[in-house]
């Protein structure tokens, strides 16, 4: 889980997809949720790389270092991760992406690649992981060619658990850490009733006698079932207190709310001149940092929860407004009120776009995610069948 947050089907999709590829991974991460699960998967060992355009100012010095990385990595089998890649990728990675390893050697086990005008040792353990922070990039047919690219992109019921998550942390930190330690604890039990049932299964194929006469299987099978019932339910005092830890939570749920339509809007707005325009994550998580410490306290949870969106909303709007052109300043309150109505479940998604697109444009726009959304699905099955054949 990132952020305090149960990853969802398509974060599980997601990671099965950049697992089990045989691709390098090209992640769309506008919030930064591929880069913390990589730099959690891989550890320390994993070598980050700002990554530059071919045509950007520097773009000689950047591709030395690049060489550098390479020449480090490859031959070692150390993970590198390139991030902040733009949409161009710098051509000295076309025979990685391409994967053109070559074969030395008499007995041709020794193995290299071709990086520029260098040739480096290969290495099987060596991953190449790229992160693109733009929301929408466009990409060259030939660059999805070469690339397997996976949509990190949070949906609007993950980024308000995401910033449940954070404020719950900021809020009721003890709320948060118990919360936290409960679910340490049932993913314990299930890792141990994963162990009890393969202890199980393990006896049963090696006995060659009666199983009610065998007091080492009986033994095992009720310590199994006694981990069943603590992992689904963790006995009553859990349930109680998981219980009274979700109705704390769901206080705060209009805030979190809020930050999500305010979030969007803002990527929204920026999408309107990208070249010029800028927002991140990381900026409007400051942003909801500085509003939650500066926003009045109150005696009851609902009246600081109304102090904490007014403050958020009125903060994030001047930001936004201080950022943008005259003209584009007016349609701030627009998108932001559709965000807040779309998230309420007032209007639906396809009255919005009939709105914004006209209706023939909607239908022809939802007719193009259907095909994209089943080719995203059989990507993730086929996928999930590699991965289990690796496993």
């Amino acid at each position: 889980a990132l952020g305090g947050s149960k990853p969802g089907a398509f974060s599980v999709q997601n990671g099965a997809i950049v697992t089990a590829t045989h691709r390098w991974p090209f992640c769309i991460d506008p919030q930064g949720q591929a880069r913390a699960w990589i730099l959690a998967t891989e550890g320390a060992r994993a070598c980050v790389l700002n990554a530059h355009a071919p045509n950007a100012p520097g773009a000689a010095l950047a591709r030395r270092r690049l060489l550098r990385a390479l020449e480090a990595c490859v031959p070692s089998g150390t993970p590198l991760v390139l991030d902040g890649a733009p949409e161009r990728l710098d051509p000295l990675l076309r025979s990685l992406l391409a994967k053109d390893v070559l074969t030395r050697g008499a007995d041709g086990r020794a193995r290299a690649i071709c990086v520029g005008a260098v040739e480096l040792q290969w290495s099987d353990a060596f991953r190449l992981y790229i992160l693109c922070p733009l929301a929408a990039p466009e990409l060259s047919a030939e660059l999805h060619a070469e690339v397997c690219v996976v949509d990190f992109s949070l949906t609007a019921a993950a980024l308000v658990e995401h910033f449940l998550a954070r404020i719950i942390r900021a809020e009721r930190p003890e709320l948060e850490a118990e919360r936290t330690e409960l679910l340490a604890h049932q993913l314990e039990l299930r890792a141990e009733l994963r162990e009890g049932e393969a202890r199980v299964l393990e006896l049963l194929a090696s006995n060659s006698t009666s199983l009610l006469a065998d007091e080492a299987v009986l033994d095992a099978l009720d310590a199994t079932q006694t981990l069943t019932a603590s992992a689904r339910g963790g006995g009553p005092d859990a349930a109680a207190a998981a219980e009274r830890i979700e109705a704390a939570r769901q206080d705060y749920v209009p805030l979190a709310a809020r930050g999500a339509a305010l979030y969007q809007s803002g990527v929204e707005m920026a999408s309107l001149m990208p070249t010029v325009y800028s927002f991140d994550m990381r900026s409007f998580l400051a942003l909801l940092d500085r509003s939650i410490v500066a926003a009045e306290r109150a005696a009851t949870p609902s009246r600081r929860v109304a102090n904490l969106v007014e403050t958020l909303t009125f903060a994030a709007s001047v930001s936004a407004c201080r950022a943008v052109f005259g003209a584009h300043r007016r349609l701030w309150p627009i998108l932001l009120a559709l965000r807040v109505a779309l998230i309420s479940n007032t209007v639906s998604l396809r009255a919005v776009r009939a709105l914004m697109l006209g209706a023939d444009a909607a239908a022809a726009a939802a007719n193009a995610r259907a095909v994209t959304d089943t080719r995203r699905s059989r990507a993730a099955r086929k996928s999930g069948t590699a991965g289990a054949a690796l496993g």
